[in-house]
């Protein structure tokens, strides 16, 4: 008896692909017989996000400070991917909240997200400056 096995592969995306193997088994009489199988290797894992710098947390700070957000990185194990950074205003012109967000697609269409909320208050109070006083004092009661 003969044995043959044959295998045929067709990629899909990254490192996800389909094999078809094929058995055919011959006897003497040259009778044979044929099975196939088939084999999905798939992608189904996220990228993994990393970042250095400034923590990756909801952050509050004075509106004299400026926030600088994290570096992002961004691996696979099947496929390349990169991070995206995007960010959105929710507040308003002078006390904005900010939402960050990065964004890693794989090859695949896997997807890994994280965000944070920067929020920007104004808790100094105003001052006078000395002209300002003098121009109080000098108005009549």
């Amino acid at each position: 008896m003969t044995t043959v096995v044959s295998c045929t592969d067709s990629a899909a995306c990254g490192n996800t692909y389909t094999r078809v193997c094929t058995i055919t088994a011959t006897d003497a009489a040259g009778l044979s017989a044929v099975d196939s199988k088939t084999i999905d290797v798939v992608d189904a894992t996220t990228p993994t996000l990393t970042f250095s710098g400034t923590a990756v947390e909801d952050a509050t700070i004075e509106c004299t400070e400026t926030y600088i957000p994290p570096v992002c990185a961004a691996s696979d194990a099947c496929s390349s991917t990169s991070c995206e950074h995007s960010t959105e205003n929710i507040g308003t012109e002078i006390l904005p909240v900010t939402i960050h967000t990065w964004t890693a697609t794989d090859e695949c269409g896997n997807g890994a997200t994280q965000s944070l909320t920067v929020t920007v208050e104004d808790t100094t109070p105003p001052t006078f400056f000395p002209s300002a006083t003098r121009l109080w004092t000098a108005l009549p009661p």
